[in-house]
């Protein structure tokens, strides 16, 4: 038997395409979902919530069909007003 450390790596660890895993868009619109099931479950939505600003923001910022790690530049920036 393999020890645990043996295992191969997952295949995505080694993938470069930066929005493999979904972009942005695609995101915010689970994130949306999420906020919305979770309201009518009665779950609390603070974390979905501030997730979807963040992904909005990199959103707006012209990041949309970029990868998840694309929400870092929105932290480096400062605020954007809503609409621009």
């Amino acid at each position: 038997m393999r020890s645990p450390s043996a295992r191969p790596r997952a295949r995505h660890a080694t993938r470069t395409d930066e929005a493999a895993d979904g972009t942005l868009e695609n995101h915010a619109a689970a994130m949306e979902h999420l906020i919305e099931t979770s309201r009518a479950h009665g779950v609390g939505v603070d974390v979905p919530e501030f997730l979807k600003i963040l992904l909005d923001s990199g959103i707006r910022r012209g990041s949309g069909n970029e990868g998840i790690a694309s929400v870092v530049e929105v932290l480096k920036q400062p605020a954007m007003p809503d609409g621009a």
